[in-house]
């Protein structure tokens, strides 16, 4: 039984500026099945994702990893509070031909 690809099957590429400051490097991005229940269950989108991939500067962490954080103006309300800030934390591995996510944090304030 073959399964049907929705959107989320698809890796969407990332532009990040070269260390050696020439040039951009473009590498595709792709969401772990853990990383995409994950976003689901804590309110981040594909985009919020690429874009602190993209934009946000890269620390080390666990494991040869890496995370990213960016603040995004949300001004709603999650689980019945009201918040005016969402920071979106992807943790994810600069593997040599693609990023992959292996999980994403947010946090609401």
């Amino acid at each position: 039984m073959t399964r049907r690809l929705t959107h989320e099957d698809v890796p969407f590429r990332t532009y990040r500026r070269r260390g050696d400051g020439r040039g951009f490097t473009v590498k595709s991005v792709r969401l772990s099945a853990h990383a995409r229940d994950q976003a689901r269950h804590r309110g981040a989108t594909q985009d919020e994702i690429m874009q602190t991939i993209r934009d946000g500067s890269w620390l080390p962490a666990e494991r040869g990893r890496f995370a990213a954080s960016w603040e995004f103006a949300y001004n709603a309300d999650w689980n019945g509070q009201h918040y005016r800030t969402k920071r979106v934390r992807p943790v994810f591995a600069d593997e040599p031909d693609e990023i992959v996510v292996v999980t994403v944090y947010t946090y609401y304030y």
